[in-house]
């Protein structure tokens, strides 16, 4: 277990997704970095705004030319990965994935 007792009394899923797409944005991408960028963006809640650094597809708008990711990083299927592998009524979820990301990071 997580070793707390604390749960949310509310669990958000996830059932759809309805994305919109500016063609006039991904005229230099190709499909591959345009479907793991909605992927995030679907099946994640992660602001690139809070973790600058990170390695992530998110930043694949972010005006930096040269570092235009090509695909989803070890970091988002890590951060994916743990996010789904967790029990999304602890309130202790955070610390838990942190945990797991650098357990799968570090292998």
């Amino acid at each position: 277990r997580n070793g707390s007792r604390l749960h949310w009394d509310l669990v958000r899923v996830i059932s759809s997704a309805i994305v919109v797409v500016d063609a006039r944005r991904i005229k230099t991408l190709n499909l591959g970095q345009l479907a793991d960028y909605i992927a995030m963006t679907s099946f994640a809640k992660f602001s690139v705004h809070k973790y600058p650094h990170a390695p992530t597809i998110l930043g694949l708008f972010s005006g930096h030319e040269g570092s235009v990711p090509q695909g989803m990083s070890t970091w988002d299927k890590v951060y994916l990965k743990s996010l789904y592998n967790i029990h999304p009524d602890h309130v202790t979820q955070v610390s838990e994935m942190e945990t797991r990301m650098l357990d799968y990071l570090s292998r």
